[in-house]
């Protein structure tokens, strides 16, 4: 078990920072769909929007295909979201639902909030419950 949680903190630890080679060439870290430099909550956003059809410009397909199947979807953010849930614990950072009628519900991420998708409905499970959206209801999401 304890070889196993090591290993997991050496992965979070490998996608969190930039490679680097020896002549200062900087290489994409995977998982860090929007290129900023970690692979983060943002990332999850990115993937999620693009699932909605609603992909921003800095959106890397490469990036976000983690789990190397050709596909970019749920999978990809559940494999996102256990290399960084060790470091939301303490999380003060949240997630915003933005609808199409102009509201917006936050989402604390340390309720480790789980996401799923129908062609219809979306479902997001945290640790204090769960809620159902329609998908046409579904603006966009933001992360803070």
């Amino acid at each position: 078990m304890k070889e196993r949680m090591l290993s997991l903190l050496l992965l979070i630890f490998c996608l969190t920072i930039t490679a680097e080679a020896q002549d200062n060439t900087t290489f994409p870290t995977l998982g860090d769909v929007n290129g900023d430099g970690t692979t983060d909550v943002a990332d999850i956003v990115e993937i999620i929007n693009f699932s909605m059809g609603k992909a921003s410009p800095s959106f890397n397909w490469d990036r976000a295909d983690v789990n190397h199947d050709g596909i970019v979807n749920m999978d990809d953010v559940e494999e996102i979201s256990k290399q960084i849930i060790l470091l939301q614990k303490e999380s003060k950072h949240s997630l915003q639902i933005h609808f199409t009628n102009g509201t917006t519900e936050t989402i604390m991420l340390n309720t480790f909030p789980h996401v799923s998708m129908t062609s219809d409905v979306m479902t997001i499970r945290t640790n204090e419950g769960e809620k159902k959206y329609s998908r046409a209801d579904v603006l966009e999401f933001t992360y803070q």
